[in-house]
Formats: structure tokens, C-alpha cells, sequence
């Protein structure tokens, strides 16, 4: 864990925001320079869900919600092709998350967990097994909690459970958990 100064253009962050009453607000962040990266996330619009289109760029660095940021990989293709794929996912609960949460309401959490997948399995990261990226960035989350200490700066960690892959298409810097997703 450590706390930025700057970011490093081209990562991939699965960042938690401090929500009222203990949730967190899950995203996906491409950074674009040392301050700025482009907000990747499913956004509530009153009943309805929608993937914010275009995505905007936002300061992670200056951010008073933002809880923890995880590098999960790093980014090293095109920008508008990965917008586009994560675009698609559905406002829904995919049968095989029914079966696991045990609702089919909707939120930023199944959103989150269904782009992680997508980016797994179109090679932008590697992640084989979702539920262990995201009980992991729950607990970094939870210890870093914002609304538990106003006026921290936000903690960076890198992901044991997700990693990039290499041009050659082989995992680079995860931990090595059991693919099971």
C-alpha cells in the first residue's frame, strides 16, 4: 500500500468510492497522464442504470471519495475498442451472478464484476478468477474507508489476484489464484 503523488500513465485501476452507509461506488479508471484518467463505470440515472457515455476524465489525486485504487493491469491497446467492449454489458444480472449473490438487482458491483470478466477474456488483463480481484479490493475498500477518515489521501495497491498480459499473451505481475470465476 502507498499513498500517489502522481499516477503512471497506462495503468488500469478498479477504483472503490466511499458511498453513504458503508457501500462503495465501483469503477474502472484508464490513466492518461500523471493526474487524470478516464472514468470507466455503470452510473445510476434516478431507476435506471447506464454505462456513462462518453466516459470522462476525472482526478484520482484530488478525489475526497475515493477509497483505494487497485493496478490491475495496465493498459496497451486501443482506448476506443475497450470503451466499446465494456459498453455493452448489460444493465442486468447474469444468470451465473443470480445464482451466487442471490438477487437479480442490479448495481455498479455486478457491473464491475462483468467488466473485469470481459477484460479478462478479450486480453486487456488477466484475471482468471473475479470474486478474488474483487473480495480483495472489498478489503482494501473497507480498510481505507474515507468517510472513516476525512482527508486522507487515497491508498494505491497492485492487485495480487490480476495482472496485465504481455504482447506474447501470458499473465505479467498477478498472484496466481485458482481461475475459478
Amino acid at each position: 500500500m502507498s499513498v500517489l503523488s502522481a499516477l503512471t500513465p497506462g495503468e488500469i485501476l478498479a477504483c472503490m468510492f466511499t458511498n453513504s452507509g458503508g457501500t462503495f461506488h465501483w469503477t474502472i479508471f484508464v490513466v492518461i497522464d500523471h493526474t487524470r484518467a478516464y472514468k470507466l463505470h455503470a452510473k445510476q440515472y434516478g431507476n435506471y442504470w447506464a454505462f456513462e457515455d462518453p466516459p470522462r476524465f476525472q482526478n484520482l489525486l484530488q478525489s475526497f471519495t475515493l477509497s483505494a485504487m487497485v493496478r490491475i493491469g495496465n493498459f496497451n491497446d486501443s482506448y476506443n475498442r475497450m470503451v466499446a467492449l465494456l459498453r455493452e454489458i448489460p444493465m442486468t444480472v447474469p444468470a451465473h451472478e443470480v445464482l451466487i449473490i442471490h438477487t437479480n438487482v442490479f448495481h455498479c458491483r455486478v457491473w464491475f464484476r462483468e467488466a473485469i470478466r470481459k477484460l479478462h477474456d478479450n486480453g486487456y488483463i488477466y484475471c482468471p478468477n473475479v470474486w478474488a480481484l474483487y473480495d480483495e479490493c472489498m478489503g482494501h475498500a473497507q480498510s481505507n474507508d474515507v468517510s472513516l477518515a476525512p482527508n486522507r489521501p487515497p491508498r494505491y495497491f497492485i492487485s495480487r489476484v490480476s495482472g496485465s498480459v504481455t504482447t506474447a499473451g501470458t499473465p505479467q505481475g498477478y498472484g496466481g489464484y485458482a481461475a475459478n470465476q
